[in-house]
């Protein structure tokens, strides 16, 4: 079941987002059952790793950058910085 609506027809926009505002400040504010967590809003996982990977890349491991680099070198494509680093690692 999916249902859309369009919130101005009951409130003015403003009113609209200051309650979504409010409600997500109070789920945030909940209580955690596990000590040192957070509650995340929906998305708001998938929003932050990708703010991370646009700036500190996509994180791979030490075997599939060697994988990468060899096949690179045997194309005779020039081997990316980042993976000469991680490969050396």
């Amino acid at each position: 079941f999916f249902m859309a609506f369009k919130p101005d027809l009951f409130v003015t926009m403003a009113e609209f987002e200051s309650s979504v505002d409010e409600l997500a400040s109070d789920v945030q504010a909940a209580e955690v059952a596990v000590a040192d967590r957070k509650v995340y809003l929906p998305g708001e996982i998938e929003s932050t790793v990708a703010t991370e990977r646009s700036e500190l890349g996509i994180p791979i491991s030490t075997e599939l950058a060697e994988q990468l680099a060899a096949l690179a070198s045997s194309l005779g494509v020039p081997v990316p910085h980042e993976l000469q680093k991680v490969g050396a690692s």
